[in-house]
């Protein structure tokens, strides 16, 4: 077995069918950590943790450059409003999953990570600023997404 000895240089694109603007817009992921937590088993000998019973996920965080027409704004609230219950109290759950398809040195594709059944938690707010006049210092958004797993595929 061959062992890869490139560093990663965060070559990526991301695929979100629910937000195909915003997806050429995302500037940073945080691929995100994930706990098992432990329990503690009492013995004669003193405490021994063990492996807990269920896997907690951290959020997804993605921060997005806002397009001149405010489309990934648009498109990041009409998702969220579709999560939000309806004027009946039912909830329609929309969710969808996000592929993030990492790239080699040679901006091939190397690795891609599923997140299932993602949802967008929260959007940060925007300080619209008029003294922002510098093209190459862009407006950013961070978004916080959950999601039920993620692996590699």
């Amino acid at each position: 077995m061959t062992i890869n000895r490139n560093y990663y240089q965060g070559r990526h694109f991301i695929t979100i069918n629910k937000l195909p603007t915003t997806q050429f817009f995302i500037q940073k992921i945080q691929i995100p950590g994930i706990t098992i937590g432990s329990a503690i088993q009492a013995t004669r000998f003193g405490d021994q943790p063990l492996p807990g019973d269920k896997i907690a996920y951290n959020a997804l965080n993605l921060s997005i450059i806002v397009d001149e027409d405010l489309q990934v704004l648009k498109e990041i609230k009409s998702w969220i409003n579709e999560n939000a219950p309806t004027d009946t109290g039912n909830y329609d759950y929309n969710m969808s999953d996000i592929v993030l398809n990492i790239l080699n040195n040679n901006d091939k594709e190397n690795i891609q990570i599923l997140f299932k059944n993602c949802f967008i938690e929260q959007m940060n707010d925007i300080q619209i600023d008029t003294t922002n006049q510098d093209p190459s210092n862009p407006y950013i958004l961070d978004c916080l997404i959950r999601y039920g797993t993620w692996d590699f595929i």
